[in-house]
């Protein structure tokens, strides 16, 4: 697994079918929030060749922690996307009263700097469930190209 500086734990890239995937583990919620953004952030640029110059804010809103990382990986993509904001990291994630936040560095996209890994279209929900065992939050998902 790709290490995370935020927790022990972190992600790996993995297939499926047409599509790519990663497999995530944290030992808190709120680090797999995390490890989830930077493994995403992974598939769609170099987080190395990023300056954190900006910092966006993110809030998303879900029924549970699975509707929660969906819209919060959902909100990254977006900026990626349709603002041409390159991520590189994902800062401080609040879980609470059905709310998650957070913060997204990065800068705008620079296409003689930045490289564009996968073109990722969609989060999706295909098995997606946070589970926990011996105290390690997991989860896999799954990203239409």
């Amino acid at each position: 697994m790709n290490p995370s500086s935020s927790s022990p734990g972190g992600w790996e890239e993995i297939e499926h079918d047409a599509d790519i995937g990663l497999r995530v583990e944290a030992e808190t919620e709120e680090a797999l929030f995390r490890n989830a953004a930077h493994g995403m952030i992974g598939l769609l640029t170099d987080p190395t060749c990023v300056a954190p110059d900006r910092t966006r804010s993110i809030t998303v809103e879900g029924a549970d922690r699975e509707s929660l990382l969906v819209g919060w990986l959902e909100d990254i993509l977006w900026l990626f996307e349709v603002e041409s904001f390159t991520p590189c990291s994902a800062g401080v994630v609040r879980l609470e009263n059905g709310k998650a936040s957070g913060q997204i560095r990065g800068e705008r996209f620079d296409p003689r700097r930045h490289e564009r890994r996968y073109a990722i279209k969609a989060v999706t929900w295909h098995n997606l469930e946070i589970t926990r065992k011996d105290g390690v939050y997991s989860v896999s998902i799954i990203f239409d190209v």
